[in-house]
C-alpha cells in the first residue's frame, strides 16, 4: 500500500482531491497518516530516514568506487537464519529471518533496520548493512 504524503486522512492517496470524495482504491487503515511523510520527517528514527541514510550510504560507496556497476551479489544462509549478502569483500547486507536473534560475523555496522539489542547478534526480522572487520579503514 502506497505511503501517504500527509496526515489528513481526507488527502491521502488523493481520494478527496475531487469535489465528490470517492472511496479509495485500496483500503485505507483508520491510523495509516500516522505514516505519512510529513510525519515521518520529523521522526529520527522513521522508516524514510532510514531509507534516506540508506541511500546516502550507497552513494558514498559507489562516489568512492566501493560499489561498481558491474559487481554482483553473492548470497548465502548461515546458522541461525541469518541470510548474508556479499556485495564486495568488505561488504555485506544481514538479514536475520529466524524467530531468535543471530550471530553476525565480526565487523563495523554501518546501518541496521532496528537499533540492536546486543553487541554482535542481529535481532529476528531486522536487517543491517555491515563492513567487515579486517576493512574497517575504508570509512
Amino acid at each position: 500500500m502506497p505511503l501517504p504524503w500527509t496526515a489528513d486522512p481526507a488527502l491521502n492517496l488523493g481520494s478527496a482531491l475531487t469535489e465528490t470524495a470517492a472511496e479509495p482504491w485500496l483500503p485505507i487503515p483508520e491510523d495509516w497518516g500516522t505514516h505519512a511523510i510529513e510525519r515521518q520527517q520529523e521522526d529520527p528514527e522513521s522508516p524514510l530516514a532510514l531509507a534516506t541514510a540508506a541511500q546516502a550510504l550507497r552513494r558514498k560507496r559507489w562516489d568512492d568506487r566501493i560499489f561498481t556497476a558491474d559487481e554482483c551479489g553473492s548470497w548465502s544462509v548461515e546458522t541461525g537464519d541469518l541470510l548474508i549478502c556479499e556485495r564486495s569483500a568488505d561488504f555485506f547486507v544481514a538479514v536475520a529471518m529466524g524467530s531468535e536473534p543471530a550471530r553476525l560475523p565480526a565487523g563495523t555496522m554501518l546501518l541496521s533496520a532496528l537499533p540492536l539489542e546486543a553487541e554482535g547478534w542481529l535481532q529476528a526480522n531486522n536487517a543491517a548493512w555491515v563492513l567487515r572487520a579486517e576493512a574497517a579503514g575504508i570509512f
